[in-house]
């Protein structure tokens, strides 16, 4: 137990400054990472306090949390964390499966997220460690930038101590080496370093021997000839030995990882090991589905809008039927003396206005054929009494 609190389950990593081991929160019940300074001098001690603090004030997806920190007299220094689970990029380097052209600008995107928020921190703060085994993937393909052992605030007017000055040939940029200063542009060179050795499977040439002369940076292409030129452009204008020529911010480094990124049809963007972006990343599937729905969406609109400008020339048609024959039905009912001035004809041909009997109804059928000078009706003509015919036609109905 470290603390009374942290039960040590196995050591995660070792090195001559310490160790990093995974642990139970016996109080929360959660696993952490609990990372030991045993290197007593005064400058480690004062880094390693540093990086407790700077860490215990971040807040990202793309970075870890801090939640504790304290020490062990003659033991050692303790820096609490989350655990993360899963493997780190150099791990993937070594594994069977190559990293893909569009899993390294996702990484990329990823940690230029980290970083944008780390450089626009105030004070500013730079990670200066980049390299595959500090980006850790999780089982969920989250991605995270760890190991904040040679984090520096930039507002530190004092020399850069010897423990904040450790460097990795290959990963680290030229200023790096003595006493020259870095900044956020060096974090940059660091992750280009990072994405070239992802797809080229080799180290790019370390920068104090190119800065000197004795070597150049071999193309990206020359290893990995199937990436796009312009993935190679950009991972190599990170790689500028000069601050100016580099990219001079995450958020420009990142916003040109997008323009390669959205040079990839959209079944292309995916990776069954990381998880999808929170942007521009859709699978073909869904894709299809989407473009369907777009395209049943817009009829359906077009129809409404068709409705609302006006009615269908046959339906009209129909309206027109209905409100005809509505109004001589009414016209029978409330005022049948009328309806020969609107119909002059019966049904059989015979005109209305000789039908005594429904000019006057009342009149029996009997006294107008008694004042009727016309020839008395034939049986079936008096027992039913002449009928209103309308005729509709059923092409107009419909």
């Amino acid at each position: 137990f470290l603390k009374e609190r942290y039960r040590i389950l196995d050591i995660l990593g070792q090195g001559g400054m310490g160790a990093v081991y995974r642990a139970i929160d016996e109080n929360l019940e959660v696993e952490v990472a609990v990372k030991e300074n045993s290197f007593f001098s005064e400058e480690h001690s004062r880094q390693f306090q540093k990086e407790a603090k700077v860490l215990a004030s971040l807040r990202h997806p793309n970075l870890p949390r801090v939640f504790d920190y304290f020490v062990i007299e003659q033991q050692g220094q303790y820096l609490v964390m989350d655990y993360i689970e899963g493997e780190d990029l150099r791990q993937w380097m070594s594994g069977k499966d190559e990293i893909t052209e569009i899993e390294a600008i996702r990484i990329g995107i990823s940690i230029c997220d980290a970083l944008i928020y780390l450089h626009s921190r105030v004070p500013p703060i730079t990670h200066r460690d980049i390299k595959p085994g500090n980006i850790k993937i999780t089982p969920d393909g989250e991605v995270l930038l760890v190991d904040f052992g040679l984090v520096k605030v930039m507002n530190d007017n004092e020399m850069t101590t010897t423990a904040a000055r450790a460097m990795t040939p290959g990963y680290s940029p030229p200023e790096q080496y003595g006493d020259a200063p870095t900044d956020h542009r060096s974090d940059l060179f660091s992750l280009g370093s990072t994405l070239y050795a992802a797809l080229a499977g080799y180290l790019p040439e370390d920068s104090l021997c190119r800065a000197t002369g004795k070597a150049s940076l071999t193309p990206l292409k020359s290893y990995n000839p199937q990436i796009l030129q312009k993935t190679a452009d950009v991972i190599e204008k990170a790689l500028e030995l000069r601050f100016e020529d580099r990219w001079q911010s995450a958020e420009a480094f990142k916003s040109a990882l997008i323009d390669v990124y959205e040079e990839f049809p959209l079944g292309e963007r995916r990776s069954l090991r990381l998880a999808p972006m929170a942007f521009g990343e859709v699978s073909a599937e869904k894709g299809d589905d989407h473009r369907r729905n777009t395209q049943r969406l817009k009829k359906e609109a077009t129809s409404n809008k068709r409705k609302r400008q006006g009615y269908d020339p046959v339906w009209i048609l129909f309206d027109i039927a209905i409100i005809i024959l509505s109004v001589l039905l009414a016209t029978t009912v409330i005022w049948p003396e009328g309806l020969p001035k609107i119909i002059p004809w019966g049904g059989n041909g015979t005109p209305v206005a000789n039908l005594g009997w429904l000019q006057n109804p009342h009149t029996t059928p009997d006294r107008a054929e008694q004042n009727s000078s016309t020839p008395s009706p034939t049986p079936n003509d008096a027992t039913d009494p002449p009928l209103l015919t309308v005729t509709l036609d059923s092409d107009t109905a419909t």
